[in-house]
This record gives C-alpha cells, sequence and structure tokens, in this order.
C-alpha cells in the first residue's frame, strides 16, 4: 500500500495535491462559509457565543486569559485587539469558517499525497466533500427520551464546539506528519508532527492523549527498538509536557476540579433519559463503529495496513481516555475528556476512505460489503445534512 516512489517524483505529486485541494476549497468556500456563518449566527446554544462572552471579558481587562488560549488569542488578532462585541463575534466566526474549509483542504490535499498514483481522483473528491458533511446516526432512545441528536454518540464531525473545530486541521496535518515519520523514518516529518501537535494543544490538547499511545506503539511495531523510537518517544514526552505545564496551570491546589479515575461514567451520564442507559451507549458505539467494520470486510487486507492501523489504535486509545478517565468537581459534567472522540473518528474514517479511494485488483474485494459500506456511508452523510438543517432551524446543537 506504501507508495515507493523516489522523492523527486513525490515532490511534483504532493504539490499537485495541494494545488487540487486548495481549488477545491476555493470553489466550496463561498457556499460553505456562508452556511457556517449562519449557522454560528443562529445555534445560540452553541459555544461560540460563550467564547465570545470571555473574549470580550479579558480584551475588557476583567478576565484572565484561559490556559488554552489558541483560540482566543487568534480571535483577539483577528480583531485588531478590538473590545467591540460584534467586532469580536466576527472573528471568532471567521476563524470556525476557515477551519472548516482548511479541514476539506486538509482532508483532499494530504489523503491524495498518501493514496499515491493509484488513487481514483473523482471518488476521492466525492469522498472528501462526504466526509465534511458525515455524522453520527440518532440514537433512538436519546433521541426519543430526551430529544438529544447528537449528545453521547460518536460523530466525525462536530459544529458547535469552536475549539474542536479549529483543533481538526491541527489534528489531521499532525496524524499525516506521523504517518510520513511511520513510513520513512525522516526527521522533517517529525518536526512536522511537533509543530502542527503543539498548535493542536494550544487550541485544545484532547487528542494528544489518544495520540501519543498509538504514535508509540506503531513507531515499536514498525521500527523495533532502536533510535526511531527514541525520536518518537521524545516527540511524544514534548507533547506530553505542554500539557502537563497547562495541567498544572488548571487544576491548582485550590480548585474543586481534579482528574480521577472512572468506567464510562461521564459517558453514561450523557444517556440518562434513556429507559436503558447502557444499551443506550453501546448502540452509540456499535453505530460508529458499523462503517469502519464493513469497509474492513470489503477490503480485508486493509487490516494490514499501517495508515488503517494507526488511525484504529488512535481511535481505540481515543475510546479508553474518556471511558476511563473524568474530570470532578463542576467541569464533571462538561465532557472534556472526550473531545478526541469526533478527531479520532473523522481520522478512522479518513484513513479508510484513503485506502477506498485507491483502485484495486477485481476480485480482490467482497461486492457484498461494499455496497453495504456505500449504504453506511450516505446514511452518515444524509445524517449530517439532517442534523445541520435540524440546528439551524431549532437554534439546539443537541
Amino acid at each position: 500500500m506504501t507508495d515507493t516512489k523516489s522523492d523527486s517524483t513525490a515532490g511534483p505529486r504532493d504539490l499537485l495535491s495541494w494545488r487540487k485541494g486548495l481549488k477545491l476549497g476555493v470553489l466550496t468556500a463561498p457556499l460553505l462559509g456562508l452556511f457556517v456563518y449562519t449557522l454560528m449566527v443562529r445555534m445560540m446554544s452553541s459555544d461560540l457565543h460563550g467564547h465570545v462572552n470571555a473574549l470580550e471579558r479579558i480584551m475588557a481587562g476583567t478576565e484572565q486569559w484561559p490556559v488554552h488560549r489558541g483560540f482566543y488569542a487568534t480571535a483577539a488578532l483577528l480583531s485588531g485587539m478590538s473590545k467591540d462585541r460584534s467586532v469580536l463575534f466576527n472573528a471568532c466566526v471567521f476563524i470556525v469558517m476557515v477551519s472548516v474549509v482548511l479541514k476539506l483542504v486538509i482532508t483532499y490535499a494530504e489523503g491524495r499525497k498518501i493514496a499515491g498514483p493509484d488513487v481514483n481522483e473523482s471518488r476521492w473528491m466525492w469522498l472528501s466533500l462526504a466526509l465534511t458533511f458525515a455524522f453520527c446516526f440518532p440514537n433512538p432512545w436519546t433521541l426519543a427520551y430526551g430529544y438529544k441528536y447528537l449528545i453521547g454518540n460518536l460523530t466525525p464531525n462536530v459544529w458547535h464546539n469552536s475549539t474542536a473545530m479549529m483543533l481538526m486541521p491541527f489534528a489531521i496535518l499532525q496524524f499525516a506528519a506521523a504517518f510520513r515519520w511511520l513510513e520513512s523514518g525522516k526527521r522533517k516529518d517529525l518536526w512536522s508532527l511537533l509543530l502542527w501537535g503543539v498548535l493542536g494543544v494550544l487550541t485544545k490538547p484532547s487528542f494528544v492523549p489518544a495520540f501519543v499511545p498509538a504514535f508509540g506503539l506503531m513507531a515499536l511495531l514498525k521500527h523495533g527498538f532502536g533510535k526511531r523510537l527514541v525520536e518518537a518517544a521524545v516527540a511524544c514526552a514534548l507533547l506530553l509536557a505542554v500539557i502537563f505545564v497547562q495541567k498544572s496551570l488548571l487544576y491548582t491546589d485550590g480548585s474543586e476540579d481534579k482528574l480521577s479515575f472512572s468506567f464510562f461514567d461521564v459517558w453514561l451520564n450523557y444517556h440518562y433519559s434513556a429507559p436503558d442507559p447502557v444499551r443506550s451507549l453501546w448502540f452509540s458505539i456499535g453505530s460508529g463503529l458499523a462503517l469502519p467494520v464493513s469497509v474492513l470486510l470489503w477490503r480485508p487486507r486493509l487490516v494490514r495496513d499501517t495508515l488503517v492501523q494507526f488511525s484504529g489504535l488512535t481511535f481505540f486509545f481515543g475510546i479508553l481516555v474518556f471511558a476511563l478517565l473524568m474530570e470532578t468537581g463542576p467541569r464533571m459534567s462538561h465532557g472534556n475528556l472526550g473531545w478526541q472522540l469526533p478527531v479520532c473518528c473523522y481520522l478512522l474514517y479518513w484513513a479508510l476512505g484513503v485506502r477506498a479511494a485507491s483502485d484495486v485488483a477485481p476480485g480482490t474485494e467482497n461486492k457484498y460489503w461494499g455496497w453495504c459500506a456505500a449504504f453506511l456511508a450516505g446514511a452518515h452523510v444524509v445524517s449530517g445534512m439532517v442534523y445541520l438543517c435540524r440546528g439551524w432551524f431549532l437554534q439546539d446543537y443537541q
């Protein structure tokens, strides 16, 4: 599955991938940006309005800068350090709009680079667009008893959390750089990993706790004990060091908020309205895994693919973090240790999409499961469209 052509060939192809990705972004930006803007204006329950309120207080000098200040600092700079609420609001919305468009551009460009010369151009373009709007399947228990479409479910995209939306482009670039390093061992990819990782941590640190164990394990499996494993360990340690500094500033001695072990406690709390919260939780996890499982049954050889293995491990550790760790105190109900799940879910779907976009020899795939995977992929996109229309009209993200 790995492209073995020389760097002299890969360089122009990589440049072409980015040119095509940027072209796709330019073509979709007006409509996509306009929709995101109106969605942010109308969806009053999204956290963007809270971020604007906090930023207004920060700029007025009545509130301190938060520990994770990437979103706030970017919005403040874009506003020209303004104290006017409308200017700050537009700066925050602009960040979200650009993040969504960049996610599409990076999804296409990095995926095309990884897929190599075997990629089916048309198929990958439509898969990239589909992935931008893919969403979770509505849980019949939470929808019926709590009127909740999103809460507690596994989804590859979120549309109500500004910092999570800003994190997504950094996370994709970080993951892609890590994959290239696993394949080539080149130092420049490790530096890229660190750059995008640090920017992501400053925006929202949720992804790194899932990424680090997956990357470390993949480095061990690919390269064994030796110099490259040490390089991977150093990169992971540097990312964790940034998070540790943030943690020490966030969980001070006098704070009620602490980290604690749990067993699906916070996750189950999101299913409290269902008659059987445990069954509702397992439906959410199962519905999120249905598409990946069907793709693997369609093309079983993907189980041995490095990109798919890496994304699968990242997804596994993302679930593990949310299942076994929680915050105590007032922040417990916030679910802050679950924000890696949309990123990990997106990366798993993206990795499988990259491989699905490549043409293979006849007879190497199961057509029945291929149709099943296509149906589930379409259902994810339809679900995303329904959710966005629902959020736009009801002005509610849940």
